[in-house]
């Protein structure tokens, strides 16, 4: 019902922890009800503006970001979920990340080629960031989006990933490695010789 939609919004800025978390949890409930168009108009933007500092909120919100393209209107809709995907994966805590990584491997896989440019760019924005935790995330969406680019963007993707490879954080290193054998799976030899 309308009432309890409006119950769980009002929730969403409640000052009880398990309440907000329970809110988060059905945030897929007020889209629906929402529908696609409030969803990409006013829910996106509140929950951009209302992103918890708490693990929980936060890891809560990416799992639910993941099954958010049909209610944003599909995958022709799916670049305007990346803002809050954006600020998830620049998160400090590491789970965090990783569940906002894992919603964006979700979507990337599902969106159109017109929503992918968006996820192409913030990829781009991630590699160039200043923090070594934002370009590891960069290191692990350089292999979801290099197969789904044309080839002159994946020729992008794959120096910045290298270049990546070269920082000095050995976070970071740690994390290009560990994406490497899915590099090495999808770029020929000819395009990892061009690009080294």
């Amino acid at each position: 019902s309308v009432a309890e939609i409006a119950v769980l919004i009002d929730n969403l800025k409640n000052l009880d922890t398990e309440t907000r978390l329970r809110s988060v949890q059905n945030v897929g409930v007020i889209a629906a009800a929402l529908g696609p168009q409030r969803t990409r108009d006013e829910l996106i933007p509140f929950l951009l503006d209302t992103i918890d500092d708490e693990e929980d909120m936060q890891i809560a919100l990416a799992e639910e970001m993941k099954k958010f393209v049909p209610l944003v209107g599909g995958p022709g809709f799916a670049h305007t979920i990346v803002p809050v995907l954006e600020a998830l994966v620049s998160s400090e805590d590491a789970s965090v990340r990783d569940k906002a990584v894992d919603a964006i491997t979700t979507i990337v896989n599902t969106a159109s080629a017109e929503s992918l440019g968006q996820f192409v760019n913030l990829f781009r924005r991630l590699a160039d960031g200043q923090w070594f935790t934002t370009r590891a995330v960069a290191a692990s969406l350089a292999t979801v989006l290099y197969p789904r680019c044309a080839s002159a963007v994946q020729a992008e993707i794959l120096k910045k990933y290298l270049t990546l490879g070269q920082d000095p954080t050995p976070m970071l290193r740690r994390a290009v490695a560990s994406a490497l054998k899915d590099v090495i799976g999808f770029a020929t030899e000819s395009v990892l010789e061009a690009s080294l």
